[in-house]
């Protein structure tokens, strides 16, 4: 999407921008997490495919509904945003 409609959305929406910023905040610390417990683990491979999943299951399931969500935004936003 593009980021002015995004910014758009951000400024109009304050509850989605909440959820948004929700989203991305967890979606990082579970990364981060993941990556910090990995110092301590050199036979971890990262570009091992068959290597364990990053995230948790309960992560992916409230990321598939985020990426839902924005994706009806988007296809709801375009005929709304001031050109």
């Amino acid at each position: 999407i593009p980021r002015t409609m995004l910014v758009h959305k951000l400024a109009q929406d304050p509850i989605f921008a909440s959820h948004f910023y929700q989203a991305i905040a967890t979606f990082l610390s579970e990364r981060l997490r993941s990556t910090v417990a990995r110092l301590g683990q050199p036979d971890v491979d990262p570009d091992n495919p068959n290597a364990e999943d990053d995230l948790n299951p309960q992560l992916l399931d409230k990321l598939d509904l985020a990426k839902m969500r924005l994706e009806w935004l988007c296809s709801h936003s375009t005929s709304n945003v001031a050109p």
